[in-house]
């Protein structure tokens, strides 16, 4: 908290963030052009909270621990797009392993 709220921006640390804001916008749009999923209206819910939390961080000049947030809930995701494609093959042993996974990253972080 050095300094707060005058810490500087970086480069990297800008495009990070647009680059995720830019995600979360693409996944909520993309949603009502895929196929209707039962979870529709809680995966909407959870992409306008992601951009509003995003949005608040940077404005707020609280990037520092919004970059942090997002790097630790990104490095479970890929255990749970991994799982999904499992149950989607119908490899239920390999789907509840890498969804167990998933869970222990996911509190772990």
């Amino acid at each position: 908290w050095y300094n707060y709220p005058y810490q500087a921006l970086t480069t990297d640390l800008y495009y990070y963030y647009i680059v995720q804001l830019g995600f979360y916008c693409s996944l909520m749009f993309s949603q009502f052009t895929d196929i209707k999923r039962k979870d529709f209206l809680i995966m909407f819910i959870h992409h306008l909270a992601a951009i509003g939390l995003i949005s608040f961080s940077y404005v707020n000049n609280m990037m520092r621990v919004g970059s942090l947030v997002l790097c630790l809930h990104d490095s479970s995701d890929s255990f749970l797009e991994a799982a999904k494609l499992a149950n989607y093959a119908k490899y239920q042993r390999i789907c509840d392993s890498l969804f167990f996974l998933f869970g222990f990253v996911f509190v772990a972080t």
